[in-house]
């Protein structure tokens, strides 16, 4: 008997785990299914844009910097 309650204990707290987990499923499924009809979704308001002459003083003089300036100036093209 001595060899079998570690199994059966193992068993029985797997089991209420898996049972806690579906639990919390529900209940977040429940909450994503609520968020619509709560009210609208409003957009983040867009990134300030700064000027295209000023300085880019938070960009380093490193290739991987020309590669961030490069691609800001597309984005800004675009």
């Amino acid at each position: 008997m001595s060899k079998l309650l570690p199994i059966v204990v193992i068993l029985l707290l797997a089991a209420g785990g898996g049972w806690l987990f579906l639990q919390g499923a529900d209940d977040e499924a429940e909450v994503m299914a609520q968020a619509p009809a709560q009210g609208s979704v409003e957009a983040p308001a867009p990134a300030e844009v700064a000027p295209a002459d000023a300085p880019q003083a938070d960009v380093p003089q490193t290739d991987a910097g020309a590669a961030a300036r490069l691609a800001e100036d597309a984005a800004q093209a675009a």
